[in-house]
């Protein structure tokens, strides 16, 4: 099982602008996702998670723990193999919790909320998107696979106390 945070955006906005700016804040690029579960919660929205494939789990967006367990026991490991997972696959997935697990010990880098905040300012400061989304789940299949949302909750502007306190199948929706 991996966290994904997904990036909604409005159907019209333009992907190769949003990467742009991605692309300035240091950021990867980001894919469409194409959940019809997301993108049915808010209307309008099309998904999107980064392209590199990484998964955000450890990343401090809807967990109540700011250093979150990254690591993997033999029944995960166990239940991935049950779920038709590859030797590969699972080994990918340990090295992207490695890597999770990295990216919370170093605390000189700026909190990944703090980093969406921005991103999602930027996109709304530039007019690139009329209001942008974040939606958080923990993928147990496909990203493409059946989710059940919570109500959507929309807000006024962006900030890092709301990103920080956002929860996990809540479609978050900001606008100027």
């Amino acid at each position: 099982m991996c966290t994904f945070n997904t990036l909604l955006l409005p159907a019209s906005t333009s992907l190769d602008r949003v990467n742009a700016v991605a692309r300035e804040l240091g950021w990867g690029l980001f894919a469409a996702q194409g959940n019809p579960s997301i993108e049915a919660a808010v209307a309008d929205a099309l998904s999107y998670v980064r392209a590199d494939g990484g998964c955000d789990c450890g990343s401090g967006l809807a967990t109540a723990d700011t250093t979150p367990y990254i690591g993997w026991s033999d029944g995960e490991v166990r239940k991935l193999n049950a779920d038709g997972w590859s030797a590969t696959k699972i080994e990918r997935w340990k090295a992207q919790r490695e890597a999770a697990r990295a990216k919370v010990a170093n605390p000189a880098q700026p909190t990944v909320p703090a980093q969406w905040c921005t991103l999602l300012e930027r996109l709304l400061d530039g007019r690139i998107a009329a209001w942008v989304g974040v939606f958080t789940h923990d993928y147990r299949g496909a990203l493409g696979s059946r989710i059940t949302c919570k109500p959507v909750q929309r807000f006024s502007g962006v900030t890092v106390g709301r990103l920080s306190a956002i929860e996990t199948d809540v479609p978050y929706v900001f606008a100027r």
